[in-house]
């Protein structure tokens, strides 16, 4: 009886090591899918960035509906983000405070880092508001951008990045 009972454990034991060793390999596929198709996505210069938050210099986190991005594809940088921040200089009539912006004239600039993930800075030259827009890709994708303004505060979002629709 305890022979049966030894043989049982051991045979269980066996089971949930197999499937531990399918789970975690199946995990690594899967990173290294993500690994890839965001290193295509930063190679291509096709993509979007969707924020979910965001941190004004001088104010806590908040969260971010739906509908905003930045999209760079090839040869035109289009944003539409929400701003919350200090402003130094008002448009006159203006109540729409986003950062919003369309333009073929940027630069674009990528960097690898150490431990993996890239450092994108796009600076758009004929944009008034926006001096640059410095993005940090994770190898799987999460992303945080930091806009610097010649006439508001610095504003940093977080979100991911994905291909475009």
């Amino acid at each position: 009886m305890k022979r049966l009972v030894i043989i049982q454990r051991v045979f269980v034991l066996c089971c949930l090591l197999t499937i531990q060793f399918a789970v975690s390999a199946q995990e690594s596929t899967k990173k290294e899918d993500q690994l890839a198709m965001t290193k295509q996505l930063v190679d291509s210069k096709h993509y979007m960035f969707i924020p979910q938050s965001m941190t004004p210099q001088r104010s806590q986190t908040r969260q971010i509906d739906f509908g905003y991005d930045l999209r760079v594809t090839g040869d035109t940088a289009n944003c539409y983000m929400p701003y919350l921040g200090r402003s130094f200089v008002s448009d006159y009539g203006s109540n729409d405070g986003a950062i919003r912006f369309n333009t073929s004239d940027f630069s674009y600039k990528v960097e690898e880092q150490k431990k993996g993930g890239w450092t994108i800075t796009v600076t758009p030259n004929n944009v008034r508001n926006v001096r640059r827009i410095v993005l940090r890709i994770t190898k799987e994708g999460r992303t945080s951008a930091e806009v610097s303004s010649n006439n508001r505060d610095l504003i940093t979002y977080n979100g991911y990045i994905q291909a475009l629709r």
